[in-house]
């Protein structure tokens, strides 16, 4: 059971509130009003045990906050000049009708989803009841104090909605002023299994972790009992990593962590975790979950404006304990290469997504990597990734089922050529490593810095299921080149500057507009984003 502070008592205006406190004292008076109109409600209809349970568990849960400031009223029913009735329809309508609404409404991409669920939730108690699934399964943003107050209340009020409850995504104050309240808010939805924490939400915002901080941490994940998918990330100002930290253990190293990261309790959640997304700053995080990452850990997401440290063996060590990652998706720059080219020849049997941004390290990486690579599905290669030809001809003679290959920069491998123009070298290997994957390959992109010959355009022919291309045709490339793949291809969409050698132009626009609406809608339906914006 969590006890949260009390505000003091007195004239808010003379106080010097902090921005979480001013906040509260709102929310407060609004709960306030909520909780007696519920009392109200239920004085009227004393038959009805629903409305008698709403307003004792109103009533429990002002009392449990305290109190807004000068608010005499909170024990009084409001005054009405005639009775008050629950809300009822206007209209009876067959359920099966409010059921079609609902699951139409249900098809629309996230955002809109759940403000025209919350809207339609206003209007007809039906409609509560039949909205309630889809809008507190995965709920919206609560990105602020006052909408983590109110969602505390929905689902103490109604103990039903907090069980429907699979994900959650939470501001988390820099100055950690609602750690108490995130934890509550977890406390109380046992069923999830997902969660987002953004610390701050401006780039002004500081960046310093207390101890405290760390503390609060273990709370929240322990009051998780089913997570499985944790990601943190920051919107803060940017500091280096000594500066970052106020109030720890001890000097700055890693002797500071050693306490919090021999907490049973983190232990226990880090083990269960399958999938984790760390971004900005988030290396606190990471030094103290890694240590207990399991057997059970699929995906794996490190953003940028993160470091593994220098000279560690992070992912090599990582590979030992989780022996059956699906996903790698790395952003930030790596120095060298030994520790990825450790850990993916260990998850080469398993590994099904490699996303990296960039390798500083001038090494054949991926030629070392690829023999062992027997599941690789995605291969996406940033332009930090100083692609050679022996690394794409490593590609081309895998046997791995992939089907998305993507190429930041190839300017390194044409050997420094003053156009960017490709060797016969480079397109010899590129014609072979499209050539070798035609029969599953649905996504292509070659980038724009370097200019391809056509018979790579030829070799696209056979990969008839491509969806996406993105290539820098040469000059002497025929109308026939481009558009004999509206053939061929019948799902693909060519970037613009292919099409411009196109006779069937209008095609390829209808196709590119198809393509965009597609994948905008996958990504709007999706509520799992990486951070907020998505409600």
């Amino acid at each position: 059971m969590f006890h949260p502070t009390p505000l003091p008592v007195g004239n808010f205006r003379d106080m010097k509130c902090t921005p979480y406190e001013v906040a509260m004292l709102h929310v407060k008076s609004e709960i306030a009003q909520l909780s007696r109109l519920s009392r109200t409600i239920a004085s009227k209809n004393l038959d009805d045990q629903d409305a008698q349970r709403k307003a004792q568990a109103t009533r429990a849960f002002v009392n449990s906050i305290g109190e807004p400031l000068h608010d005499t009223r909170a024990d009084e029913p409001l005054r009405s000049e005639g009775p008050v009735e629950l809300a009822s329809e206007s209209s009876h309508l067959p359920i099966e009708l409010y059921q079609m609404i609902i699951s139409h409404v249900a098809n629309f991409d996230f955002a809109s989803r759940q403000k025209t669920l919350v809207a339609l939730s206003c209007s007809s108690k039906v409609l509560t009841g039949l909205a309630e699934e889809h809008l507190y399964t995965h709920p919206r943003d609560l990105e602020d104090i006052s909408r983590q107050w109110r969602f505390l209340f929905s689902i103490t009020v109604e103990p039903a909605r907090a069980s429907l409850v699979q994900s959650l995504k939470v501001l988390w104050l820099c100055d950690g002023a609602n750690s108490e309240l995130l934890a509550r808010i977890a406390h109380v939805c046992p069923n999830a299994s997902e969660l987002l924490v953004q610390r701050g939400k401006d780039r002004g915002d500081a960046p310093q972790i207390s101890n405290q901080d760390i503390q609060d941490m273990v709370i929240l994940l322990d009051a998780c009992p089913r997570l499985t998918c944790f990601t943190y990330s920051t919107i803060v100002e940017w500091r280096g990593e000594p500066q970052r930290y106020v109030n720890t253990f001890g000097p700055f190293g890693e002797e500071e962590f050693q306490l919090i990261s021999d907490d049973p309790r983190l232990e226990k959640a880090a083990r269960q975790l399958s999938e984790v997304h760390l971004s900005e700053q988030a290396e606190w995080v990471m030094q103290n979950l890694f240590p207990h990452l399991s057997s059970n850990l699929t995906s794996l997401h490190l953003g940028s404006g993160m470091s593994l440290g220098q000279g560690k063996n992070t992912l090599s060590d990582l590979s030992r304990r989780c022996l059956f990652l699906q996903e790698l998706d790395i952003e930030m720059g790596l120095t060298t290469a030994d520790d990825l080219i450790e850990a993916c020849k260990a998850w080469g049997l398993t590994l099904r997504t490699l996303r990296i941004n960039g390798v500083e390290e001038l090494v054949d990486w991926v030629t070392q990597i690829m023999p062992y690579m027997k599941a690789l599905e995605i291969l996406d290669l940033g332009g930090g990734c100083n692609i050679t030809n022996s690394d794409i001809e490593a590609i081309a003679r895998s046997d791995a089922p992939l089907r998305y290959i993507s190429f930041g920069d190839m300017r390194d491998v044409a050997n420094g050529s003053r156009w960017d123009i490709a060797t016969d070298e480079l397109n010899s290997a590129l014609v072979a490593m499209i050539t070798s994957h035609s029969k599953t390959l649905k996504h292509l992109c070659l980038g724009l810095g370097v200019q391809v010959a056509r018979s790579v355009l030829h070799s696209c022919k056979n990969a008839i299921y491509l969806h996406c291309l993105t290539l820098r045709p040469p000059p002497d490339t025929q109308p026939s080149d481009i558009d004999d793949l509206l053939e061929t291809c019948p799902s693909l969409s060519v970037e613009p500057r292919a099409r411009m050698y196109s006779l069937r132009l209008k095609e390829w626009r209808a196709r590119a507009m198809d393509e965009a609406s597609r994948c905008y809608m996958e990504s709007r339906r999706d509520p799992k984003l990486y951070g907020f914006g998505n409600s």
